[in-house]
Formats: structure tokens, C-alpha cells, sequence
């Protein structure tokens, strides 16, 4: 269990690294306790790959978050759930599944609570893409 859970880091690690080298990221929002990507999340997702700023062959990480309103386990499986959501349509749009190298759940965002609804700006999948290299022409 431990060989894996640092194999795990590892990886991870040299994924954002080489995302470091220059990235953007995008927020695809849910509704409170729900992994279903609603009509705003998926007018974003159109959006993104209608203006070029998701493209076919371009690497992506994904990272699915919580608020803080239920369990931990109930956040960390909400999370990956909305992660594995988000590419899923992202597939069905025409990006590659290889080309989406970490689909990943982070569970919830600890803060302090204000209220019932906990902060909707939480419950979301972040899309961070590699910028291409420029080529020499």
C-alpha cells in the first residue's frame, strides 16, 4: 500500500511539472451534491473547446473537488466522480481519453463553514491544460 501511495506522488509530481512549464486552468461547476455535469458545466466545457482554449492533442489534468458539507469519504467519492464526469464529456467533444493524463478527486476544500449551502465556488472540476509549444516555422 505504501509502494503505491508514493508511486502515486510520483507521478503526480511529474505530471504538474511538466503542466508548470506553462498552463491554464478552468473551472467546470456543480450543483451542491451532485457529481451530473447541469447545463452551465457542460456550456463551459463547449465553450472552452469552441474558443481553442481546450484543443485536440493538448495534455489535461483533472481535478475534482468538494465543499465541506458532508463526510469525507462522501467528498472524496463526489469529487472523483465529477472529475471522471468532466471526461467523459470531454471525450464525447473529441478529446482523446489519453490525452486526459490524471483524472483525480481532492475531496473536500476545508474552510470555515458559513451556512447550509456551504460555497458553491467549492464544488468543481478544474481543468488544467498544457500549453503547446510553439513550433519554428
Amino acid at each position: 500500500m505504501k509502494s503505491t501511495f508514493v508511486f502515486f506522488l510520483v507521478l503526480l509530481q511529474n505530471a504538474i511539472g511538466a503542466f508548470a512549464q506553462g498552463s491554464d486552468t478552468f473551472n467546470v461547476c456543480f450543483d451542491r451534491n451532485s457529481a451530473k455535469l447541469n447545463i452551465k458545466g457542460s456550456e463551459r466545457i463547449d465553450e472552452l473547446i469552441a474558443d481553442s482554449s481546450i484543443i485536440r492533442g493538448q495534455k489535461l489534468i483533472l481535478f475534482g473537488y468538494a465543499d465541506y458539507l458532508g463526510t469525507n469519504s462522501h467528498n472524496d467519492s463526489l469529487s472523483i466522480s465529477r472529475a471522471k464526469n468532466v471526461a467523459e464529456q470531454l471525450i464525447r467533444k473529441g478529446i482523446n481519453k489519453k490525452d486526459i493524463t490524471l483524472c483525480v478527486g481532492k475531496g473536500k476544500i476545508d474552510r470555515t463553514p458559513v451556512g447550509k449551502d456551504g460555497y458553491s465556488s467549492d464544488r468543481k472540476v478544474q481543468i488544467i491544460t498544457a500549453k503547446k509549444a510553439k513550433k519554428d516555422h
